[in-house]
């Protein structure tokens, strides 16, 4: 949460934080890098690995629970008069465009979603109309979700 608080400081708009909109909690791996995980905790590597969509970090939670937490966030952006931006991390983002484009849940935890990318949602009677543009930020860091 603190990233997505740095992003928005300087943004000049009335900031709301939902809870919903927090990270995936990854349990007893929270902080690990993958490879680390695939280190110390093998068996939870190979586990997500056969089937991100279900795997559940052991007191954590699986892509499953992110798109039902994220269900009331849904509505509100559905039902917005104004336009909203959305601030979060990736398996946040990458819930909720899934959703948006009609994509099915099996294919959620597996959308590329580039870091520094901004998506220009517009909602259509029918669907929506997705713009993508990436920002020109210097960062060697690199959140790339390895292949499954």
């Amino acid at each position: 949460l603190l990233r997505t608080r740095q992003t928005v400081a300087n943004i000049p708009s009335m900031s709301i934080c939902w809870r919903a909109l927090n990270e995936i909690d990854a349990g007893i791996c929270e902080g690990m890098t993958y490879e680390s995980v695939k280190q110390t905790y093998p068996d939870i590597a190979a586990a997500r690995k056969a089937d991100k969509l279900r795997f559940r970090y052991p007191s954590g939670e699986s892509y499953v629970d992110v798109i039902h937490r994220l269900e009331p966030v849904i509505l509100e952006i559905e039902r917005a008069k104004e336009p909203v931006l959305i601030v979060a991390h990736n398996a946040i983002i990458r819930a909720i465009y899934a959703f948006l484009s009609g994509l099915s849940q099996q294919e959620c935890p597996n959308i590329d979603i580039p870091l520094h990318t901004v998506y220009k949602v517009t909602m259509r009677s029918y669907g929506c109309e997705i713009e993508r543009t990436t920002l020109r930020v210097e960062s060697e860091y690199n959140n790339k979700t390895p292949p499954s």
